[in-house]
């Protein structure tokens, strides 16, 4: 921000030249800057779109053996949505466990071997070696029965894998394969679009960027559901423009228990003033518009018992009557500006007020 006003400052400057030393007053009018409520609303064609929605993939290969929706379902989170063949993993898994139970039966024996070598190396019985060998077994057994666990997690993993699930409520907008297609990790299979929790999106043009926080009011009219609007607030202002529109996205939340709203339906969003907002005012005739397309207002501010002239850039928007709504750093109700007799002032020139020719 502080780096345009100083850049459309300096373009004003050099447009404007620096006034001379000895320049007679330039013969001016005022007027003075106002405050005033916001009561004007804007209108905006919006779009209702989804929170959530995704392109589920599989994240394993294999040939499609069930699949249990069918688009236009509604589905909850968890559901089983697809399922691939999945026999040849379930007999390797069958395999895997029965080693686990071989791998604890050997480090079961591998413990009762080592514990009755200790007992007989307390009565001198068996020599130191024989104990070291049976404690040693006993830990490559125990290794040998963690290493055939870890197998089997591995592979009931591998096999919830061949299960697809739904991730988050919502329905199935598209089906992107069918029963007995061979697909692979990353090929979209269905389109899930969350329903119960929607969002409002509509374009607002730089003008009124100042204007728009969230939290700001807005009647939101749908064109398939007439009635009363919906009163919402504004949830979100994302803070980057579309260069070619020059607009800003804005978001608002929308809830859809009963699946009243779909994606894809149109909307008029109407921005009301929060209660207590002003704006602050000019007459028309002071802003001054340069070829570069930037604006600025005439200040006349006291100096040396006088007036001078002092160049201030602005963002102009809506117009109220006779009078336009402008945004600007360091610009505050009470100020006086420069109505007639602003096309060719300078930055520091002296002013001489006169009455409205």
């Amino acid at each position: 921000m502080r780096a345009w006003l100083f850049t459309a400052a300096m373009a004003g400057l050099l447009l404007a030249g620096v006034a001379r030393a000895g320049e007679p007053a330039a013969p001016v009018t005022l007027a003075a800057v106002e405050q005033v409520p916001a009561t004007v609303s804007l209108t905006l064609p919006g779009s209702v779109i989804a929170r959530r929605e995704a392109e589920l993939s599989v994240e394993v290969a294999g040939l499609v053996a069930e699949l249990a929706v069918d688009a236009g379902d509604r589905v909850q989170a968890g559901d089983v949505l697809l399922g691939l063949r999945q026999r040849p993993q379930e007999l390797t898994l069958a395999a895997a466990r029965a080693e686990v139970q071989r791998a604890r039966a050997r480090a079961e024996l591998a413990t009762v071997q080592a514990r009755r070598q200790g007992d007989l190396l307390r009565r001198q019985m068996t020599p130191q070696d024989s104990y070291d060998q049976a404690l040693a077994l006993r830990r490559e057994a125990a290794a040998e029965l963690a290493s055939a666990e870890a197998r089997v997690a591995l592979l009931e993993d591998e096999l919830a894998r061949h299960t697809l699930k739904a991730p988050f409520d919502g329905v199935i907008d598209r089906k992107l394969t069918e029963l007995g297609a061979w697909v692979r990790p990353g090929d979209a299979v269905l389109r899930l679009v969350e329903l119960a929790a929607l969002r409002v999106e509509f374009a607002l043009p730089q003008a009124h960027y100042p204007l728009v926080e969230p939290g700001t009011p807005v009647q939101l009219r749908f064109d398939a559901i007439p009635g009363d609007p919906l009163q919402a607030t504004v949830a979100r202002l994302i803070a980057v423009g579309q260069p070619a529109a020059r607009t800003f996205r804005v978001q608002v939340e929308l809830s859809n228990p009963r699946y009243r709203y779909a994606p894809g339906m149109s909307v008029d969003a109407t921005l009301m003033p929060a209660a207590g907002a002003t704006v602050t005012t000019v007459p028309r005739d002071a802003l001054v518009r340069r070829p570069d397309g930037s604006a600025l207002l005439w200040l006349a501010r006291e100096q040396d018992g006088g007036l001078s002239a002092v160049a201030l850039p602005v963002r102009p928007g809506r117009a109220l009557g006779d009078r336009l709504e402008v945004s600007a750093d360091g610009l505050s109700a009470g100020a006086r500006v420069v109505v007639h007799g602003n096309e060719r002032l300078r930055p520091g020139q002296a002013l001489r007020v006169v009455d409205v020719p």
